[in-house]
């Protein structure tokens, strides 16, 4: 709850011009029936973080791509397997024209599997994708 109470403040400090996507382990879900398959252990921290979320208009980047359940954390136990869509990016419903993608790819190396979103910044434009010597430096002796 301590990070929540962080990210509300960082929040709070954010203009309606900027952009922000805020990613990372929340260690709770905010739809535990779509989220999980056992009971949500932090309700504190799931039940806080749902009301930033409502507060500031965050949309869940997945959510915007994939209606399908998908997980981001196994745990495995001789008595069960748990599991949960703990990894998460987020930004402002009116930034959600800047996402192009989101995808959970299963990791073989750790609990977590991997999150990206694909982000596409209009004001950015692109650079060359060639490579130019510049020929002074040649010349120069001291390069």
């Amino acid at each position: 709850v301590c990070f929540l109470q962080v990210l509300e403040t960082l929040l709070l400090e954010c203009t309606p011009e900027e952009t922000v996507v805020i990613g990372g382990d929340f260690n709770c879900t905010v739809d535990p029936l779509k989220d999980r398959n056992h009971l949500e252990p932090h309700p504190q921290s799931s039940k806080e973080l749902l009301r930033i979320i409502k507060r500031f208009q965050l949309a869940d980047v997945w959510k915007v791509f994939n209606n399908t359940r998908q997980y981001t954390w196994t745990k495995i136990t001789e008595k069960d397997v748990s599991l949960a869509r703990l990894d998460r990016f987020y930004t402002f419903q009116h930034n959600v024209n800047i996402l192009k993608a989101g995808f959970i790819t299963p990791s073989g190396f750790s609990d977590h599997s991997l999150v990206t979103a694909t982000v596409m910044f209009p004001s950015v434009k692109p650079r060359s994708s060639h490579w130019h010597f510049n020929a002074v430096l040649g010349a120069d002796m001291h390069f």
